[in-house]
């Protein structure tokens, strides 16, 4: 963009191409709008092919549509390089990610691949009901979750045509009944279509965070603590993920200078 051909123009412009940028080749960078600029700036990053690469919220002020073009773009790239990227957005970090380390008060709090974390954070299963019209009510689907399900299950949102409900893990045995009455019913509900699912990544992100504050509330509030899991200090696996304790117990008093976190069970290596 804004340049002529010469040396290494081929590169250039493959790279231009992949990005979506072929037809800005003769506009100035000026000219661009702010969203093509930020696409370019990290296309600019590739030149040299290098072997690792480092973006800082590489999609920020990104409309819906370019955002995902910048996404498919990167998932070929980093394909011959090591990529490492920081983000607030958690769609961003499953769509480029292999492994996700989640920072709280500067400090990395927890880090594993992305199944490892929502399996060690997550609290249930989300119901996702997509009604044929936004005017369906959602009073009846909710009778027939909780008559299988208890009353535990609660209406997480309801935007549009569709209705999220969480069903906690201890109620998990009920899900295959649920799933045949839902099926019979699913005409009369007035649902188009419905799916069973782990709490996602954003879950676990606002789960890590609150427990990562709580943790330092508690800090700030005595001399010091002892996470209540362990004692002894985790070891590190080259391929495997650690999280501390979301939650921490006041009842032992250490030398602040020398508290550590402890492992969280024993999460293996395998994620």
């Amino acid at each position: 963009a804004g340049a002529g051909a010469g040396a290494g123009g081929g590169a250039g412009h493959e790279l231009l191409a992949g990005c979506g940028l072929s037809d800005k080749v003769a506009v100035r960078v000026g000219h661009l709008a702010s969203s093509t600029r930020r696409k370019l700036s990290v296309t600019l990053a590739f030149i040299g092919k290098p072997r690792f690469v480092v973006l800082d919220e590489p999609s920020c002020g990104m409309d819906p549509v370019s955002r995902r073009g910048l996404w498919e773009m990167l998932q070929i790239r980093r394909r011959s390089c090591i990529l490492c990227l920081s983000t607030h957005c958690m769609a961003e970090s499953q769509a480029l990610g292999d492994r996700t380390a989640i920072m709280a008060e500067g400090r990395i709090v927890c880090s594993g691949s992305h199944s490892f974390l929502t399996r060690i954070c997550a609290s249930g299963y989300v119901l996702r009901f997509v009604r044929r019209g936004e005017d369906i009510p959602e009073k009846a689907i909710l009778q027939l979750v909780r008559k299988h399900c208890g009353p535990a299950p609660v209406s997480c949102s309801a935007a549009g045509k569709e209705l999220l409900v969480q069903v906690p893990f201890k109620e998990a045995t009920c899900l295959p009944g649920l799933l045949l009455a839902l099926d019979k019913q699913r005409a009369s509900l007035g649902i188009e279509s419905y799916s069973v699912s782990l709490t996602n990544l954003e879950d676990t992100f606002s789960k890590v965070g609150y427990g990562a504050d709580a943790m330092q509330q508690a800090l700030a509030r005595t001399d010091g603590f002892l996470a209540h899991a362990s004692n002894w200090r985790p070891t590190f696996h080259s391929q495997g993920s650690w999280v501390p304790p979301l939650q921490t117990e006041l009842s032992t008093r250490t030398d602040p200078s020398s508290w550590h976190l402890a492992v969280a069970g024993d999460i293996g290596g395998s994620d």
